[in-house]
């Protein structure tokens, strides 16, 4: 079925009213509301309108459960970004103490080196931290100074 991307919007709004009306439990009824959400082709601007629309529904019983739904999503993005954040923060935390350990015992280290380490996953700087601790060279370790 063919519907007309303005037309998309008017359907997922009614399917939602549809759903937090009908007979089943609020369980269900949240999970169909979720697949429709999910399912919904939207492109982003329909998608912030859709959910302004629904999250300023007239019935009670739609804003309640697009709240409860769209607080799932955007918790779920935050986690994945606060997890994100972590990773980065880990690999530029292993890169700074290795290039400081590699400097101390090999003297300053050129920007081709700092560009090598600025390159690497945090899996290989750690690898690399261990290893500096018994290299005799940064070319030991793979660098080219």
């Amino acid at each position: 079925m063919r519907v007309s991307p303005e037309r998309r919007l008017e359907l997922g709004q009614e399917a939602w009213r549809r759903l937090v009306q009908c007979p089943e439990n609020a369980y269900r009824r949240y999970l169909l509301c979720e697949c429709v959400d999910a399912y919904l082709p939207l492109d982003e601007e329909q998608r912030r309108a859709y959910e302004t629309s629904i999250l300023s529904d007239p019935d009670p019983g739609v804003r309640t459960m697009s709240m409860t739904l769209f607080e799932k999503f955007r918790e779920q993005g935050r986690q994945e970004g606060l997890q994100q954040g972590v990773q980065q923060g880990r690999q530029e935390a292993l890169r700074v103490s290795l290039e400081l350990l590699l400097g101390r015992l090999f003297g300053p280290l050129s920007a081709e080196v700092k560009g090598q380490l600025a390159s690497l996953s945090a899996e290989k700087l750690d690898d690399l931290l261990h290893a500096s601790v018994q290299a005799q060279s940064l070319e030991e370790l793979g660098l080219k100074s």
